[in-house]
């Protein structure tokens, strides 16, 4: 006898065809989040007519299925997965250091879309006294790895450091000054916020899923996912930086996590579920 007011599907996959039905019986809106395997699905070619609203999981996807469907631009948002709330830290917690050698963390799934190799290459062109890179994070190319480092006599410079826990990870975030991870394609890691939310100045794949969150030299900065020339003047820009211009970037990055926490995200999903029931536009 349940009578629902909203029907919100979190991917396409099969429950596409049950939302269909769902609609039809109950005459209710439909909200449709669309991730990188949707946009790739089928879906592609026939958008559901009976979808009331899009939510896209970043703006990469968002861009991707434009380009395929035209949709009122009242009909649609950008809503990211978020962080926990308690995991962004004060501004005052971060202790930024402009004297000692950049500590750059990375974190990741060791395979080629990841592209550690590209991030250890740049590296080894940066001054070897200057930098120092944690890698954590298990995988098939875990030796591949291994032997770059070693040919590039980076040994004592970057460290492979396996998997660890969420929370011994999250305070080496804290601890470190950067964040990088140039995967390529990435829809969007929620490993880019919580190095935001810890306070580490951020780089991030141009085109890919953190593009848009990350806006170019205010709150981190993006590098082409191949590029490891360009990825390693970026490193070495940062460890020039001086104090106030870290400090502003760092004060940017934490104030952008602040703003993809999973209870921000919610807090809008709810609005939107508002609008909707009593068919009002929405502006979420």
């Amino acid at each position: 006898k349940y009578k629902p007011e909203i029907l919100v599907l979190l991917t396409s996959s099969y429950t596409i065809y049950f939302a269909k039905k769902w609609k039809e019986r109950f005459g209710i809106p439909v909200v449709l989040s669309l991730h990188n395997s949707d946009v790739l699905s089928p879906l592609i070619s026939q958008s559901p007519s009976f979808v009331d609203y899009y939510a896209f999981s970043s703006h990469k996807i968002e861009k991707k299925y434009l380009n395929y469907h035209d949709i009122d631009s009242t009909k649609y948002s950008v809503l990211n997965f978020g962080i926990e709330k308690k995991e962004v830290i004060d501004l005052e917690q971060k202790r930024i250091k402009v004297t000692e050698p950049l500590s750059i963390i990375s974190v990741g799934r060791l395979i080629p879309l990841k592209n550690f190799d590209i991030l250890i290459k740049a590296i080894s062109l940066c001054k070897k006294d200057k930098i120092c890179l944690e890698i954590y994070g298990e995988g098939p190319e875990r030796k591949k790895i291994e032997r770059l480092i070693y040919t590039l006599g980076m040994d004592k410079n970057i460290s492979l450091m396996g998997e660890v826990k969420k929370e011994t990870l999250l305070l080496r975030m804290q601890q470190a000054d950067v964040f990088v991870l140039v995967s390529s394609p990435e829809t969007l890691g929620i490993v880019y916020l919580e190095a935001m939310g810890k306070g580490c100045i951020t780089i991030g794949s141009k085109r890919e899923g953190i593009d848009g969150i990350i806006e170019e030299g205010k709150n981190g900065f993006l590098c082409e996912p191949k590029d490891y020339v360009g990825l390693s003047k970026m490193i070495e820009k940062i460890y020039f930086m001086d104090y106030f211009e870290k400090y502003k970037i760092i004060k940017e990055t934490i104030n952008t996590a602040r703003e993809y926490t999973n209870s921000t995200i919610a807090k809008k999903y709810l609005e939107l579920s508002t609008c909707l029931i009593r068919n009002k536009e929405c502006i979420c």
